[in-house]
């Protein structure tokens, strides 16, 4: 256990924590999409590729639903799909207003998960982006500059939709770890937060190349990020692993019996066998660059004349051959059965006895002349050589199972809501971790 899981298993005794929390219903279609190849090139990462014709807004009573309309003038999602009360576009505004706000992409049993949070880290590459659009203005097409500033616009909403359901995860984590802790021992969190947050930023100050962190604050801003940001989601990854390693501490001691290892290595026999190899010289005549197949077989009897006289084969083969490692003698490492292509230079290496050399291959394209210079036969690793690595993967997949059951759990008793709630993609669990 890590020194940051041990104190915090200190701060948190008996806080309550193994319950989960219970509110109110669960939504069955979070978030999801498939990723779009053309904005892979934007940032260097893998975007989800949807758009949506929903938005979040508060009610009379504050709390927020995620079922109302876009309207004309609304500029939180400028790719919103046309309908009755939404047009297709709406007028362009400045790129880092739209969605660096305090606009909200999900709620999590009432707490909001603003679009801010999602894109702070990304909004200096973003905003480089859109100086770079910016400064091919006059030089293109309108229509061409027009395109890509779409483009960018649609680029951070499926930002916001590849992300959202980390975040989402990672709240109800930081959720069913706090929800049951009385004041002082929430006050005793945040001390101990705080504190490991301070070596944080000491640790990353010299990958900033700065030296305080006053200068930490204005270099983050200078890239358009936020230091409160970048602490809020530092302590917050603290309290979801925490929450995590208490939820799933029995699978973490469970050990395998002999009987489960054993049974995992006949069930796999297949991933622990392997086939006989061969380590072996080569020359290589092709039939293209001798004038076909007459001139390849007049080099052939020159090369075979050559190594009868007692030459050795490599200074024969830097010599004649046109393989690929005629200079370092046609030798070539080893190599699996099944392996090459040319099988009847295959066969030729599995059943010549180890130090000899074949008689000339005639292959259709070229004649090869090989020796093999060793062999290893095919077999298996034993089971007394794998036991710990079977036993590690038993465990982590105890382990990841038990995660699954956190999560689930969690979703089953909680009220999701997000921007994307008309599109049903379907529930939480079955959507991958963006970050």
């Amino acid at each position: 256990m890590s020194r940051t899981l041990r104190v915090m298993a200190l701060v948190l005794p008996l806080c309550g924590c193994n319950e989960f929390q219970k509110t109110a219903k669960k939504t069955a279609n979070p978030v999801g999409g498939e990723v779009p190849p053309r904005v892979a090139n934007l940032l260097a990462s893998s975007p989800r590729d949807e758009e949506d014709n929903s938005a979040v807004s508060p009610d009379a009573s504050g709390t927020v639903q995620a079922d109302a309309k876009l309207t004309p003038g609304d500029k939180r999602w400028l790719t919103a799909v046309s309908s009755d009360s939404t047009p297709l576009r709406v007028a362009r505004e400045p790129r880092m207003k739209e969605l660096a706000g305090g606009d909200v992409a999900a709620t999590v049993n009432g707490r909001p998960i603003f679009v801010s949070e999602i894109l702070d880290s990304y909004q200096g590459r973003l905003a480089k982006i859109e100086e770079q659009i910016e400064a091919q203005v006059g030089k293109l097409p309108a229509s061409e500059i027009e395109r890509r500033r779409e483009e960018l616009v649609q680029f951070g909403d499926e930002l916001v939709l590849r992300d959202l359901p980390a975040y989402i995860r990672r709240e109800l984590l930081v959720q069913g770890l706090t929800t049951k802790l009385k004041a002082e021992q929430r006050k005793q969190l945040d001390k101990f937060l705080d504190a490991e947050f301070d070596k944080h930023v000491e640790k990353i100050l010299p990958e900033y190349r700065v030296s305080t962190r006053a200068e930490l604050v204005v270099e983050l801003q200078k890239r358009g990020e936020s230091f409160d940001a970048l602490r809020t989601s530092f302590r917050n990854q603290i309290m979801a692993r925490q929450y995590v390693h208490m939820k799933t501490g029995d699978a973490l001691k469970k050990e395998p019996t002999r009987q489960e290892l054993l049974d995992y290595y006949r069930e796999h026999i297949a991933d622990y066998s392997y086939p006989a190899q061969v380590k072996w010289q080569q020359i290589l005549i092709l039939n293209g660059k001798h004038d076909g197949s007459a001139g390849a077989k007049k080099l052939a009897n020159q090369v075979v004349s050559e190594l009868r006289k007692g030459t050795d084969l490599a200074e024969v083969a830097r010599k004649f051959s046109d393989g690929p490692n005629a200079s370092d003698g046609g030798e070539w490492d080893w190599t699996r059965e099944g392996s090459l292509t040319d099988k009847s230079v295959e066969k030729v290496l599995f059943e010549l006895a180890v130090g000899k050399v074949s008689r000339p291959i005639e292959t259709g394209k070229s004649i090869q002349l090989v020796r093999v210079l060793d062999r290893k036969p095919a077999g298996r690793t034993p089971f007394e050589q794998l036991q710990s690595e079977i036993q590690l993967k038993l465990q982590e997949a105890e382990l990841k199972a038990a995660e699954a059951k956190v999560f689930a759990d969690l979703e089953a008793d909680a009220d999701i809501r997000t921007l994307f709630d008309r599109r049903g993609r379907g529930p939480l669990a079955e959507l991958p971790t963006g970050r």
